[in-house]
């Protein structure tokens, strides 16, 4: 009886472990990109700019960014690693401001995300189009002074956020190009899966 009563225990307690670690495995969310604090690509809070557009949020015709206003994507595990799919986070129009801008991306919520990631790289890259034909294709951007965007440039957890000093009078979009991350838990409460981003623009 003793013997039957300890093999049912050990059972049961094999059973809830297996239970609990197949829940763990198979535990996956969607990730939804958030700009400036509000759901969708930039915020209106860009200013100090003489010249340049206030309201930086993304056209809404198709075919415009080079991720066509796609959001970067991924689907976190538990327990897994994973890649992130590239897309479209800020456009920015600097017409008729002809200076060098510091532009700066932040990543708002780096603590939140420290929950749920172990560590999150998103790869941000910059793109440029002339804003005289909406027509043209977007093209890899370079710096002010005509050194290219860094191939390694990652806004991670532990950064918190990438600069780039820029042309004025150019289109321009910035976006995630990919990345990856290891996720340490999908529950949000307490924390958080989604990055929040916010963008500052400065004179130079």
């Amino acid at each position: 009886m003793k013997k039957g009563m300890i093999f049912l225990i050990a059972l049961l307690v094999l059973l809830s472990a297996t239970a609990i670690t197949f829940a763990r495995n198979t535990a996956a969310t969607s990730v939804t990109i958030t700009a400036g604090g509000i759901t969708g690509y930039a915020s209106d809070d860009v200013s100090g700019i003489a010249g340049v557009a206030t309201s930086i949020k993304l056209k809404n015709s198709t075919g415009s960014g080079p991720y066509v206003h796609v959001a970067p994507t991924w689907t976190p595990v538990i327990e897994q690693a994973g890649a992130i799919t590239g897309g479209d986070v800020y456009y920015l129009n600097t017409t008729d401001y002809t200076g060098d801008i510091l532009v700066t991306l932040y990543l708002t919520n780096p603590n939140e995300l420290q929950k749920n990631y172990s560590n999150l790289m998103m790869k941000v890259n910059v793109w440029k189009r002339v804003l005289a034909d909406p027509d043209d294709p977007w093209v890899q951007a370079t710096m002010a002074n005509g050194d290219a965007i860094v191939d390694t440039m990652y806004l991670t957890i532990n950064n918190g956020n990438v600069s780039f000093i820029l042309t004025g009078d150019l289109e321009y979009c910035i976006s995630v190009d990919g990345g990856s991350y290891y996720c340490i838990d999908t529950n949000a409460a307490g924390g958080e899966l989604s990055p929040a981003f916010f963008l500052e623009v400065q004179p130079v």
